[in-house]
């Protein structure tokens, strides 16, 4: 646990999934800064400090990490990273020590304008090749003038930021808004193709893109950029590459279900329900076990009282997962996968308990 409980209030709980981001991370500080401003509910002995004056009561959640996920690097895709940055021996131009620049990123004939990332784990990935792989910073920075690095989310642009800042100076970072992989599949089909315009001269070829990606993921992204709908100087290659591995942590579990059970011992208020953020489908049979909507045998339970902590998933993909895979639907899905977004569905449900 990386909270400092002991010198936080007695808030009821709001479980988070994940590693917590280094140096800060967004969801904790969004949680610990914002308070759901909801009609009161006209009693005195609210938990929460009910304003009366303004009949609003305030609802505070102290946010608590759980670690799902042990990662680890694929050591033999990082290697094939590292050769798309390091010098090949033939150069359309040579820099001023006489070192060759021309790579996978860099030069006539490229193969690649830019990477895509969609999670802070690929972005790790690619820091740890800047570096450790040894590559000459003069061609790092020569291979950052023309490179597009495509972003899904605020998290992760945090996290690649400062790695584009040292090592690739002149990389623009694009997307960070999209919020979803498919807004930013459309918004790349826009944005790569005006860097990249068709002409006669090039029969519509352009270098593709690099997708840096974990074993589980979505294909919307390289599907909507070489969907056969689109015209063909329209479509972008994108190729994918596993650049970490991730596996459920050991001891999840009964970490889970130690702080379910705290959280659940210190709620007195019945109406105010504790929430677990779900940002993946990795551990969520453990999560559904711990939260009573599986029995031991992993039979659905269709009694909702036996359940305390209601399920907010960061997007659709997760959704999907826990119906497709367990008949349960999560009581709120994300419209946004930020802290904002998480927040904006607890409150909508907060208030749909009060109608």
């Amino acid at each position: 646990m990386e909270n400092n409980e002991s010198l936080r209030p007695q808030l009821p709980p709001v479980f988070l999934l994940k590693t917590p981001s280094s140096p800060r991370d967004l969801y904790e500080e969004y949680f610990l800064k914002n308070a759901f401003a909801l009609p009161s509910r006209q009693r005195s002995n609210s938990p929460t400090g009910a304003d009366e004056a303004n009949n609003y009561e305030y609802i505070k959640y102290d946010p608590i990490f759980v670690p799902v996920f042990s990662h680890s690097f694929h050591a033999q895709n990082l290697e094939i990273v590292k050769s798309y940055f390091m010098p090949t021996t033939e150069s359309d131009y040579i820099d001023e020590k006489g070192a060759s620049l021309r790579n996978a990123f860099n030069g006539k004939g490229k193969k690649y304008g830019g990477l895509i990332f969609t999670s802070q784990r690929a972005v790790e990935a690619l820091g740890h090749i800047l570096e450790h792989g040894g590559i000459p910073a003069e061609v790092m920075t020569s291979t950052s003038r023309d490179l597009i690095l495509y972003t899904v989310g605020p998290a992760t642009t945090r996290t690649l930021t400062p790695l584009r800042d040292e090592y690739l100076p002149f990389a623009t970072i694009y997307g960070d808004e999209a919020g979803t992989g498919e807004n930013l599949a459309h918004l790349m089909l826009k944005h790569y193709n005006k860097l990249y315009p068709s002409t006669a001269d090039d029969h519509g070829q352009k270098p593709g893109l690099l997708f840096l990606v974990g074993e589980q993921r979505r294909d919307i992204i390289p599907r909507t950029l070489m969907s056969k709908t689109l015209d063909e100087n329209q479509r972008i290659n994108v190729d994918e590459l596993v650049v970490y591995e991730t596996t459920q942590m050991e001891g999840f579990e009964p970490a889970f279900q130690d702080v379910v059970r705290k959280g659940e011992e210190l709620l007195k208020d019945e109406r105010t329900p504790l929430w677990t953020v779900i940002f993946s489908p990795t551990g969520c049979d453990a999560v559904l076990r711990t939260l009573n909507i599986l029995d031991e045998n992993g039979n659905k339970n269709t009694d909702p009282s036996k359940r305390k902590c209601r399920v907010i998933t960061i997007g659709p993909t997760t959704r999907d997962y826990l119906i497709t895979k367990y008949g349960f639907e999560p009581d709120v899905v994300a419209r946004r996968p930020t802290p904002e977004g998480i927040g904006e569905g607890i409150k909508e449900y907060l208030l749909s308990m009060k109608v």
